[in-house]
């Protein structure tokens, strides 16, 4: 039994076609996994669902500037605004990386606890969002991160895209 092909079969386009649409639904399910991490700090919720917590100072100061008292990372959004997806063609591979886009920010300003007037306004800092994210990750807050059901979520998105 002999297989015919007619016409010009193109394999190297073919493959690259495949690559592109997986690579398409790649970017938009880490995007879409994202936002869920994005939701779940707005939650204030760590990677494991436990809920992040303030030392009692910061969480006064919060409260003190008009805010939540909550770890949720909204005081100016920047650090959660700067969580940013790509994905990358290495080798045959395709890499995904969730990352923190290195922006800076004025850090909030704090009300004194006491209705002193101040000779002169205080300084504005600026915060880096990579050294903000360090920072809160080495004191143990386990904010960014997919959890095992997102990862799983992803890997089954990418078969089904394979199978189409």
């Amino acid at each position: 039994m002999a297989i015919e092909i007619e016409g010009n079969l193109d394999l190297e386009k073919a493959a690259k076609e495949i690559q592109d649409s997986l690579e398409k639904e790649f970017s938009k399910v880490l995007q879409l996994e994202t936002g869920k991490m994005k939701q779940r700090i707005r939650s204030a919720r760590d990677v494991n669902n436990a809920p992040m917590k303030l030392t009692p100072e910061y969480a006064a100061a919060k409260v003190r500037s008009g805010r939540n008292g909550i770890a949720d990372l909204t005081w100016t959004g920047t650090l959660l605004n700067a969580i940013s997806t790509k994905i990358e063609r290495v080798g045959s591979d395709l890499v995904g990386t969730i990352f923190i886009q290195n922006t800076s920010a004025p850090a909030p300003k704090i009300k004194p606890k006491t209705k002193q007037k101040r000779a002169s306004a205080p300084k504005t800092r600026i915060v880096n969002t990579i050294d903000k994210a360090r920072g809160l990750i080495d004191q143990g807050k386990k904010f960014f991160g997919l959890t095992q059901e997102q990862l799983t979520n992803i890997t089954n998105k990418l078969k089904e895209a394979l199978r189409k």
